[in-house]
């Protein structure tokens, strides 16, 4: 029996990079992120993170062109290197008092 190369198939598609999430993250955490990225200089990450704690997890935001005070360009910026989700809910529970 000899051994052929299919080459029909096309090439499997490398998968797209994993965005990081920011969702979830500390204040300081968010800051060393869009430090790491080198999507804000160093002396206004801590700034910047703040603001975006508070459009995540005060406004629950999550889409970068809803942050109406960050720049048109620092959106653009955000989007590209990060992404911001809400974690998927596998199990719902509730307790014998109905608690979920």
């Amino acid at each position: 029996m000899g051994v052929t190369l299919d080459l029909s198939r096309a090439p499997a598609a490398p998968a797209a990079p994993v965005k990081p999430n920011l969702s979830g993250l500390t204040r300081a955490e968010l800051a060393q992120a869009l430090i790491a990225a080198e999507v804000v200089r160093p002396e206004k990450a801590r700034m910047r993170a703040s603001q975006l704690w508070r459009w995540i997890h005060h406004y629950g935001v999550t889409d970068f062109s809803l942050m109406s005070d960050v720049a048109k360009e620092m959106r653009a910026s955000l989007a590209e290197a990060f992404t911001v989700a809400r974690p998927e809910i596998v199990e719902r529970q509730v307790s014998r008092d109905g608690t979920r």
